[in-house]
């Protein structure tokens, strides 16, 4: 044979071999899985000679479908489904091959039914089946079966109707076709993904009307419903305030009998005619109405809750439920120029009414407190706008800080106002202190007024723009010219007293929520009030300022002595009333809260 011959046929070979090439499809071999549990697909034994494959195209036999050389899929009911492998070359050749893939269930655990039988009924109306059913995996179907009782202990003349879900709630209809005096059977069966069935009653048999539901059914029931109120927005006494403004925030719940339907609206009307003036249908689950509603704008609206029961007997205005409910979204006032007075042994307290425009006010609450505000007691609560309480039980010799706090209707409580009547010590000699509290009248001779001044010879303040001013006392009275020295006791400052006996020096007025202090360059004469939590340390309370002040110097009235703190160098516990010197390096404004 020549060279040519050869060639030939070589040509004539490859030429048969394009002809005739032809993919082959291998889906792989039979499999078992679970429902629920993924099944993988693997195309790779397929080939295709003298071809190039170019697409792998897959169909699951359960209306679902995927491509690729491998892949996965989930069954979700048992079953042996067919899966068909396509394999397309590039000439557009298509090869089929198919697996068969056996599913099992996996889940052996039935529904669970949760359902209140219907006892009794009127033989003018259907009858409505509601019950809750639940899956560990998933409720597929639930039936309702009935029939007449009188065509009892037969598997004959059963009816059925599948009951429509809301979430897991499973609601049926037992027409009136069916019902006749002589009752009503009915039994309910639910099944799930994997097959298994629950029944209610659990054994419940077509052949043994005992072994289901029986409905009692009486003549046409001509008795509207009566209903009663449970509660509003989780309130259940009134007065029903509400304190926000949320979608739908007023929710009327009201409970009557099954099959009723209730509308609720803000007109003096029936059920029939609620509609037509603005009301809404309730949702009623077996006897219980819930009706929602918005109230848009604080004050309070009569709202009417209208039935009727499955006989459509509707229930007259004057047996409806009607309740007020209001919306109150701003607390009271808070109390204002609280003050404590001090006579014979006991504390009388006086502040400025709080007021509140919505739900009105109700009253007040006064707490007690022995230890600076760390722990209050309450101590009275009055009612209406009371403006003045007095405290009949405090200990001799002791201090009190009061609070009182106004409350309305709808329970909102106002901000607190503080106050105390509170004694600073002074010692024999000289005394460095401060006012304690915000006091109405800061005159020097208010201020003083809590002194025995004859014990005292003379008040002295310095003022770092124009130095010492001094107040002399003589005669038990303050010198004419004290006023022009020293007009005004204020807070935050320090003073000296300097006294010819020990004695105490008191304060009445409102307790602060944060003193402001302006310092400047060089010495300045402050004190430090009595806060809540009244003993503090000068570092924490000069933080802010930290590298703008180089000392303080606090005196101690019994020693007449002074101590002094460097920061950086240990630290000095500033009390409630007392006074100390501060050197500041620059200008610089410090607030004690």
């Amino acid at each position: 044979m020549t060279n040519k011959t050869i060639t030939f046929a070589f040509v004539l070979l490859a030429a048969f071999g394009a002809l005739f090439a032809a993919p082959v499809a291998n889906a792989g071999n039979p499999q078992s899985a679970n429902v629920g549990s993924a099944v993988s697909f693997d195309a790779s034994g397929s080939s295709c000679s003298g071809c190039t494959i170019a697409s792998y195209n897959w169909n699951f036999d359960d209306g679902n479908s995927a491509t690729g050389v491998s892949t996965s899929h989930t069954y979700s009911q048992s079953g042996s489904y067919s899966v068909s492998l396509a394999v397309v070359d590039t000439g557009g050749n298509i090869a089929v091959n198919s697996v068969t893939i056996t599913v099992s269930s996996a889940d052996t655990v039935p529904p669970t039914i949760t359902h209140t039988p219907v006892e009794t009924g009127s033989n003018s109306s259907t009858h409505i089946v509601i019950a809750t059913i639940t899956d560990n995996v998933a409720v597929q179907t639930v039936t309702l079966y009935y029939k007449n009782s009188a065509l009892n202990n037969s598997t004959a003349f059963w009816s059925s109707a599948t009951m429509t879900a809301a979430g897991d709630t499973y609601t049926g209809e037992i027409p009136t076709s069916s019902i006749n005096t002589s009752g009503v059977m009915y039994y309910i069966s639910a099944v799930d993904t994997s097959s298994n069935t629950k029944k209610s009653p659990e054994n419940a048999s077509q052949l043994n009307g005992s072994t289901v539901y029986n409905v009692i059914i009486t003549e046409n029931d001509t008795t509207p419903p009566s209903t009663r109120l449970i509660s509003v927005s989780n309130l259940l006494v009134s007065p029903f305030w509400l304190t926000n403004n949320t979608s739908n925030n007023v929710v009327i719940n009201v409970t009557g009998e099954n099959s009723m339907s209730c509308r609720v609206g803000t007109y003096a009307t029936n059920y029939t005619n609620q509609l037509s003036y603005g009301g809404a249908d309730c949702t009623v689950t077996s006897n219980i109405a819930t009706c929602a509603q918005t109230l848009s704008s604080d004050g309070n609206l009569s709202y009417y809750v209208g039935c009727k029961d499955g006989s459509n007997n509707v229930q007259p205005l004057a047996s409806m439920v009607n309740v007020t409910v209001g919306l109150d979204r701003v607390a009271p006032t808070t109390i204002t120029n609280i003050t404590a007075y001090n006579p014979s042994g006991y504390v009388y307290l006086v502040w400025n009414a709080s007021t509140d425009a919505t739900s009105g006010l109700s009253g007040q609450r006064i707490y007690r407190s022995s230890d600076d505000g760390t722990t209050w007691t309450l101590a009275s609560t009055t009612t209406g706008s009371a403006v003045t309480w007095v405290d009949t039980s405090p200990l001799s010799s002791s201090n009190y800080l009061y609070k009182v706090i106004a409350f309305d209707t709808a329970g909102w409580n106002a901000t607190g106002a503080s106050t105390a009547s509170v004694t600073v010590a002074l010692a024999s000699g000289w005394n460095f202190v401060g006012l304690t509290q915000n006091v109405t009248n800061t005159s020097i001779a208010n201020i003083s007024a809590s002194l025995n001044l004859s014990g005292v010879e003379k008040i002295m303040y310095y003022n770092p723009t124009s130095g010492w001013k001094t107040c002399v006392v003589s005669a038990g009275a303050l010198d004419g010219a004290c006023a022009s020295q020293i007009a005004t006791m204020d807070m935050g400052k320090g003073y000296w007293i300097k006294t010819t006996a020990a004695q105490n020096f008191n304060t009445r007025g409102q307790q602060a929520a944060a003193v402001t202090l302006n310092l400047t360059s060089g010495w300045n004469a402050v004190s430090f009030p009595r806060l809540f939590g009244a003993t503090r340390n000068a570092s924490t309370v000069f933080a802010s300022i930290a590298g703008n002040y180089s000392k303080i110097l606090s005196f101690d009235g019994n020693s007449q002595s002074y101590r002094s703190y460097v920061p950086g160098y240990g630290d000095l516990a500033l009390t409630g009333g007392s006074a100390f010197w501060i050197y500041m390096t620059g200008n610089s404004t410090v607030t004690i809260n």
